[in-house]
C-alpha cells in the first residue's frame, strides 16, 4: 500500500497533518513527502496498557494505517422514557 491509496482513504480534513502542509508548504515534491512518511520516527501509540501509549519507532504513515485499522465509529440512540432503541 502506497501514501497515494492510504490518502485516498481518508477524508480531507485529514489532509491537516501537520508534516504533510509544512512538507507540501515547503515546496516538497510528491516524492519527498512520501519517503518523509516512510522514514521511521519514535511516537507515542495508543495501547491497552496503564498509560494507554507505548513509545514505538514507525513511520508517519504507518501509524495512520494502525490508526485508521482501530478506529470505528458508532451511534446508539435511546428513548429517555421507555429505554427502546431508536437508531
Amino acid at each position: 500500500m502506497n501514501i497515494y491509496s492510504v490518502f485516498n482513504k481518508i477524508s480531507a480534513q485529514h489532509f491537516a497533518i501537520n508534516t504533510y502542509k509544512q512538507l507540501e508548504n515547503a515546496g516538497a515534491t510528491q516524492t519527498e513527502i512520501e519517503e518523509n512518511f516512510n522514514r521511521p520516527i519514535p511516537m507515542q501509540m495508543f495501547a491497552w496498557n496503564n498509560s494507554l501509549s507505548v513509545e514505538r519507532i514507525i513511520s508517519p504513515l504507518d501509524s495512520i494505517k494502525i490508526s485508521l485499522q482501530i478506529l470505528q465509529a458508532a451511534l446508539l440512540s435511546l428513548d429517555p422514557k421507555s429505554g427502546a432503541v431508536r437508531a
